[in-house]
């Protein structure tokens, strides 16, 4: 997949979606400061979609930019094409709470590709229920 070289993790894949938190401070702080517009303002790309069921509703933003010149050591990641913010809301029985994250990408700045890398990733570390039943009564299922 890659390798540590230093402070940061060297990916050697085609294309990658790699959150960043409190792991990358300072990248952090350059997203946040670029989609302020510090720097000029930026073009953003955005996209929403919302789902209803099981007594909730999820709104879901994804927020693509292509300025990844205003990013901290942004040559530091190879390949790096654009930054995105993805916020999920979830309203449940009136209750709204927002969940915020930022992501770095070789992707470019395509709003409908980075949401659904996020989405599917969000899959593996949360499979369906029937999936992890189907697993924990019998480890060797597909």
């Amino acid at each position: 997949m890659g390798a540590w070289t230093g402070n940061h993790f060297q990916v050697s894949c085609q294309r990658y979606v790699l959150c960043v938190k409190d792991n990358y401070p300072k990248l952090a702080k350059s997203i946040l400061l670029a989609q302020a517009g510090v720097g000029g303002k930026l073009a953003e790309v955005s996209r929403s979609d919302t789902t209803t069921g099981h007594g909730r509703t999820e709104v879901r933003r994804c927020r693509a930019f292509d300025a990844v010149d205003r990013l901290y050591k942004a040559e530091q990641w190879q390949d790096l094409k654009s930054f995105a913010i993805v916020e999920r809301e979830r309203i449940v029985a009136s209750r709204a709470t927002t969940e915020r994250r930022y992501y770095i990408t070789s992707l470019p700045a395509d709003t409908e590709r980075i949401a659904q890398a996020v989405r599917s990733h969000r899959e593996v570390e949360n499979p369906p229920a029937p999936y992890l039943s189907r697993r924990s009564a019998n480890p060797q299922a597909p």
